[in-house]
C-alpha cells in the first residue's frame, strides 16, 4: 500500500525580479519532492540557497515562477499556484501550520491569546481554547506569570517558544518549520523535538529547516539539499520513495 501524500512539489522555481535595478535574482531552482503524512523532510543548504523561500512557497506566501505545489486538504489536493486567497486561507485554518524564525504578532496581545487564536479561528470556544493554550505553554516551559503579558516583553527564547506553541496548538496535518529552535537552549530544544515527534506520530507531515544538526537528525526522515544560490537542480541526500506526481 502506497503512503498517502501530504505535499507534492514538482519542478518548483522562484526568481525575484528587481525592476528598479533591472535584476533577476534566482532563489529556488527546479525542486521536486513528495512527502507522505507522518514523515519529516529536512531542507538543507547554505545561507542564501533558498530554503526559506521554498517553505514560503509551500505556505502560499510566495508564488513560484515555475512548477507546482499541491497540499492535501480536507477535500483533496489543492494546487497552491492556482488557488485563490480564500482557498489558501482555508488551508491555513484547517491544514497547514507555519512556525517561522521570528514571532510576528500584534503588540499588546497576551501570549495566551496568541496561542489560543488558531483554535478560536477554527470554532473552539474561547475558554477551552485558552485552557489548551495554557497547557501548551506549560509544556514549553513558559511560566504562568507570563501568560497574560505580550511576548514582545519576553526574551528571544521565550518568544520563540510561544511561536512554537501557536504553530502546534491545532495539530495541523501539515507543519512547516523555519529554524524553529535556533534561539532555544538545550533543554528547551529537547522539549521542542519531543513535540515535533509527537506531531509526526499523530500523522502530521513536516517540512523543516533546522539550524541545529542534532534537531534535524532527531526529527527528519529524509533530507533535500539546495545548492548555493540555487544554481542548478536540487541535490538529494536521501529522499522519500519515488512517487509519480
Amino acid at each position: 500500500m502506497e503512503p498517502i501524500l501530504a505535499i507534492k512539489a514538482a519542478n518548483v522555481s522562484k526568481t525575484f525580479v528587481l525592476h528598479n535595478l533591472g535584476t533577476r535574482l534566482p532563489a529556488v531552482e527546479d525542486v521536486s519532492f513528495s512527502l507522505p503524512f507522518g514523515k519529516c523532510l529536512a531542507i538543507d543548504g547554505p545561507s542564501g540557497s533558498g530554503k526559506s523561500t521554498l517553505v514560503r512557497c509551500l505556505y502560499g506566501n510566495c508564488l513560484p515562477t515555475a512548477g507546482s505545489v499541491s497540499v492535501f486538504g480536507e477535500n483533496g489536493f489543492v494546487d497552491l499556484v492556482a488557488a485563490g486567497p480564500r482557498e489558501i486561507m482555508e488551508l491555513r485554518k484547517n491544514t497547514i501550520s507555519h512556525v517561522s524564525q521570528f514571532l510576528r504578532v500584534i503588540p499588546r496581545i497576551s501570549a495566551l491569546d496568541i496561542v489560543a487564536h488558531p483554535l478560536i479561528e477554527k470554532g473552539l470556544g474561547k475558554n477551552e481554547a485558552r485552557r489548551r493554550a495554557g497547557t501548551m505553554l506549560h509544556e514549553l516551559n513558559i511560566p504562568e506569570r507570563l501568560f497574560d503579558l505580550p511576548p514582545l516583553t519576553f526574551s528571544g527564547g521565550e518568544r520563540q517558544r510561544v511561536n512554537i506553541a501557536r504553530g502546534l496548538i491545532k495539530e495541523s496535518p501539515v507543519l512547516l518549520l523555519d529554524e524553529p529552535t535556533a534561539s532555544l537552549d538545550a533543554p528547551n530544544k529537547r522539549i521542542a523535538v519531543d513535540l515535533f515527534l509527537a506531531a509526526k506520530k499523530r500523522g502530521s507531515a513536516i517540512v523543516g529547516i533546522f539550524h541545529d544538526r542534532d534537531v534535524r537528525d532527531g526529527v527528519a526522515d529524509w533530507s533535500l539539499e539546495l545548492p548555493s544560490k540555487a544554481f542548478g537542480p536540487a541535490k538529494r541526500n536521501s529522499s522519500p520513495p519515488a512517487v509519480t506526481l
